[in-house]
């Protein structure tokens, strides 16, 4: 599938969420799913562990390591990465919407991890999970493992009503985030080329093995997640520590 014509279905897909954003929003709808999905018994342990996958920190660090496996879409991977950033940190300061926790009365919603209340719209998780959709689309080649990657990317997202975190109507605002920031990445590197150089990846390198170290240490707020997060960062450390290799030592050998 060429660029402009997955350009095109990105946006027929972004309009029919909008659609349904906006359906959400006008009626019961939003309040009736998000207790449908929530009060579901189901673990967790599962949840809380899908959903810190999600995580803006954690995130970046995952979409910055798959950069650096594809140094050819460098550019877009990372500038996809401050587009998404700023758009939703302005779409969540200019709507405001109150989350779940400040809406429904107290023991009508299931909240595993923090109780948040503020800045619903669109939900930040959900927009990093539909980023990694968008970001490991073009490396799988065959269609059952992009139908995999869709509902891995929607099963992420709805982790965020699991945990009592936003309204379906949010999440459905991440893949419109991730939908807007991409097609604004493709527009901007058609219109210019940014070559990355030794010493640009030896600073990115710097960054990313240090926020790696970090990542040992930071807390996503989430109860039954150390394990994942531990085993994550270990992950994401070698890699880092690998390519501190690759721009500091190999080019002098």
């Amino acid at each position: 599938m060429n660029k402009r014509l997955t350009i095109k279905l990105i946006a027929a897909i972004a309009v029919i969420h909008l659609v349904l954003i906006v359906l959400f929003q006008q009626s019961p709808l939003n309040v009736y799913l998000f207790r449908l999905l929530n009060g579901a018994n189901t673990p967790h342990l599962l949840w809380a562990n899908i959903t810190i996958l999600g995580d803006g920190y954690l995130g970046a660090l995952i979409l910055i390591a798959i950069a650096f496996m594809d140094t050819r879409r460098f550019t877009e991977i990372f500038l996809f990465m401050i587009v998404a950033a700023l758009l939703s940190f302005s779409l969540k300061l200019g709507f405001n919407t109150p989350r779940p926790a400040s809406v429904l009365e107290p023991g009508g919603i299931n909240i595993i991890g923090p109780v948040l209340t503020r800045h619903s719209f669109p939900s930040g998780h959900s927009t990093t999970f539909f980023m990694y959709l968008f970001v490991l689309w073009p490396r799988v080649r065959q269609w059952p493992g992009k139908v995999l990657l869709v509902l891995a990317a929607y099963l992420g997202a709805i982790s965020r009503i699991m945990v009592g975190a936003h309204w379906p109507a949010d999440i459905l605002g991440g893949f419109l985030t991730a939908g807007l920031a991409w097609m604004l990445t493709q527009y901007f590197i058609e219109k210019k080329t940014i070559t990355w150089t030794v010493p640009r990846f030896r600073i990115v390198t710097l960054i990313l093995t240090v926020a790696t170290a970090g990542a040992f240490f930071y807390s996503t707020g989430y109860p039954y997640t150390r394990l994942l997060q531990t085993m994550l960062a270990a992950t994401l450390f070698g890699f880092a520590v690998y390519n501190t290799y690759k721009y500091f030592v190999r080019p002098f050998k």
